[in-house]
């Protein structure tokens, strides 16, 4: 896999999991405004998913499959922190460490291959760090 490749199966995974983040998340509050942000960040990440998805194929890759097992310490993690403390507050501060972990990931992958990436996987990076920075910025709101 070359360089666009790789960076775009590390898009296709956090997208995947912020996406599942939400959506696990979700049920967790009766607060309408955080479960409308929660429903709009599933809605967002799913589709950066697809969309590197797409050009993976586009590349002649596949997606890797995501292994259950390698999603467990997160999945625990967040499940017991939610079942300890379910307040706005909490939740909101699980979304944005997600997304920080998100926009850091992103970052240095494409700093350690910015010479070799197409022009169509550096902007879906760059709109992938973007969305990250705002789904930041709309959550602290629920801190």
């Amino acid at each position: 896999m070359n360089k666009n490749g790789i960076l775009l199966q590390e898009i296709y995974k956090k997208a995947e999991a912020s996406a599942e983040t939400a959506a696990s998340l979700l049920s967790k509050t009766n607060d309408p405004m955080l479960q409308n942000e929660m429903t709009g960040e599933h809605m967002e990440y799913a589709t950066f998913a697809s969309d590197a998805r797409r050009l993976l194929r586009s590349l002649g890759y596949q997606t890797e499959p995501i292994r259950p097992l390698s999603r467990f310490p997160a999945r625990a993690g967040l499940q017991i922190s939610s079942l300890l403390d379910s307040s706005p507050s909490q939740l909101s501060k699980l979304l944005i460490h997600a997304a920080n972990a998100n926009i850091v990931a992103i970052t240095k992958a494409m700093n350690d291959n910015r010479s070799f990436l197409s022009a169509d996987t550096s902007a879906l990076g760059q709109q992938f760090i973007n969305c990250s920075h705002r789904a930041i910025e709309r959550l602290k709101r629920f801190l």
